[in-house]
């Protein structure tokens, strides 16, 4: 009777694995494809960073100089921004070259997947940039009748890396030709693009809360050249423009600030000079929207100075303080900013990334605790290196792109961190942190920290006490809730990585339990080893729609394995 009833689980084992293979097709993506093997330069210069990945133009899309006599011949990589897709976890590189933007999967940071480019609009030039809304990447370039780019960032979802696509954008924006650069507001979809050939250089606002039909929406003239902008709604201290949508732009000489609320009558709020001016750049707004941090592009070149970030105090928006800047040791010049966690990432051309917390920045101090310089031999006050960064991914990935090397990937890896087992330093336990120790483990690479076990080696066992003791869960608990049950299962399976064939490209929310960088049968087995998947009585009643026929047939297949398991057990 033991061995009836046995035979009828691993029967109904196998069916519902049948099943499932047939509903999920051969379990491969439509796309074969792979990482590839990167160069880690050693000419790279790291100060509580690590470099995971670099690709140099040439596997960007190609470094063949272009042939356009309206153009500039060579190719090189300017801007860069990220994109992360809600419904899958991936996390993309948004690279800007000279003649095209490119699409790299950082997803598994060790081996980045290019995916394809999108061709400039017009000819090759040096300025290119990038932002996403949404789903959808917006792309200006100053150069004449390029227009605003709009492209559908779901195309990436799926791809491999060959063959490498060539895409047209989705739409494109003709109401300016050339814009040095386009800023947005996540919360509304309202565009800011600088220095075009409309309103006299000054703004050109745009709606896109309908991505695909971007609509003109108003500007601002008579503020002389915008170069570049930050455009939010506002949270900070000035009561006057609470929930206002305020644009704070650099414009050569100063820093200044429009309520942007109703962008065909933009109003300006306050401009302000500061001293020793050349070239008002770039900057970005705290968290707190206290404070703005800002670059000026010639004042190393022209001033004879060091490089200087420079401190603006804009609790009263009506009237901004200039508080002084922050030297650093090198001269080089600085080019673009960002904040993220309480720190500002500094990509300054020939010195490199630097890393800036910010603690005490309202007495004007700033402390340099990270460092990534791809160009050690110079620090010259010359236009070459790190032209920009993105530091937003949750997983702790840092994205730098350089004018002559390409992408470069990278981490922070502060020492005494507060938080034990929080390895991408946000300041949380989350999976980004696993993914970080998973990674170290199988490429027997050095975390701070990181041997929780205290015995002398980074293992496997280590990523056990992460589990069972920093984070207080268990194996398959996918999204770190502190339960291992049926919406794990649904969420692993239909990020569609079971078995695929990209090899290395799943993280422990998409199904990698083990830690081998792939999501497979033996993940499974591990997480019901573990003894921890708790039964959802309530979800018996639940009718699945059809999209959920895929994670309701493997939720089968493993409580049928659960129950095959018990009754070895017991008999």
């Amino acid at each position: 009777m033991v061995q009836q009833h046995l035979s009828l689980v691993v029967l109904l084992f196998v069916i519902a694995v049948s099943s499932c293979l047939h509903a999920h097709g051969d379990g491969k993506n439509l796309l074969d494809g792979s990482g590839v093997d990167v160069p880690h330069p050693e000419s790279f210069a790291a100060e509580n960073m690590d470099v995971i990945a670099h690709l140099p133009i040439s596997m960007l899309g190609g470094n063949e100089p272009v042939t356009d006599p309206n153009g500039w011949g060579q190719v090189i990589v300017n801007d860069i921004w990220g994109w992360t897709d809600a419904e899958t976890g991936h996390e993309y590189a948004l690279v800007g070259r000279s003649d095209a933007t490119a699409f790299v999967d950082i997803t598994v940071p060790e081996s980045p997947v290019f995916l394809g480019l999108l061709p400039s609009n017009s000819q090759n030039y040096w300025w290119r940039d990038i932002k996403t809304y949404g789903d959808y990447a917006f792309i200006v370039a100053d150069v004449s009748r390029h227009g605003l780019q709009v492209f559908d960032l779901t195309r990436l979802r799926g791809l491999a890396q060959a063959p490498a696509e060539t895409w047209s954008a989705d739409a494109v924006y003709r109401g300016f030709g050339n814009s040095h650069n386009v800023a947005i507001n996540p919360d509304s979809g309202l565009v800011a693009a600088t220095g075009t050939d409309t309103f006299q250089g000054g703004l050109h606002f745009v709606d896109i809360s309908n991505p695909l039909e971007p609509q003109a929406a108003g500007g601002m003239r008579g503020i002389g050249y915008a170069h570049d902008a930050q455009i939010v709604t506002y949270h900070g201290p000035d009561a006057d423009y609470t929930g206002n949508e305020l644009v704070f732009a650099f414009t050569v000489d100063s820093l200044t600030v429009f309520n942007a609320s109703q962008p065909a009558d933009a109003e300006l709020i306050s401009r302000t000079q500061y001293p020793d001016s050349q070239y008002s750049h770039q900057g970005w707004l705290t968290e707190d929207h206290r404070f703005v941090l800002m670059d000026d592009e010639l004042d190393e070149m022209y001033n004879d100075t060091k490089t200087r970030t420079h401190i603006w105090n804009v609790e009263d928006l009506d009237s901004p303080r200039y508080l002084g800047y922050h030297e650093f040791e090198t001269s080089s010049i600085d080019h673009n900013l960002y904040i993220h966690d309480g720190r500002a990432y500094a990509a300054n051309y020939l010195s490199g990334l630097r890393v800036l917390d910010l603690t005490d920045i309202e007495n004007g101090n700033l402390a340099e605790v990270a460092s990534l310089d791809t160009h050690p031999d110079s620090d010259a006050a010359d236009f070459g290196g790190a032209w920009s960064v993105y530091p937003f991914f949750e997983s702790g990935n840092i994205i730098l792109s350089d004018m002559s090397e390409g992408l470069v990937v990278a981490r922070l890896n502060l020492p005494n961190q507060t938080l034990v087992g929080d390895y991408n330093g946000n300041g949380t336990l989350d999976s980004g942190d696993l993914d970080l120790l998973s990674s170290a483990i199988r490429n027997a690479a050095e975390l701070s920290d990181a041997d929780l076990n205290n015995d002398g080696t980074l293992d496997r066992l280590d990523r056990t006490a992460w589990i069972h003791e920093i984070a207080q869960t268990v194996f398959g608990d996918a999204d770190l809730n502190g339960r291992f049950d049926s919406s794990d299962l649904t969420a692993i399976f239909q990020a569609g990585e079971y078995e695929d064939t990209l090899p290395v490209n799943s993280t422990w929310a998409t199904g990698d339990w083990n830690g081998d960088g792939e999501f497979d049968s033996s993940d499974l087995i591990l997480a019901l080893q573990d003894g921890g998947f708790q039964f959802d009585a309530k979800s018996v009643h639940a009718v699945p729609e059809p999209s959920k026929l895929n994670s309701v047939c493997w939720a089968l297949v493993v409580i049928g394995m659960v129950i095959r398991r018990r009754w070895i057990r017991r008999n």
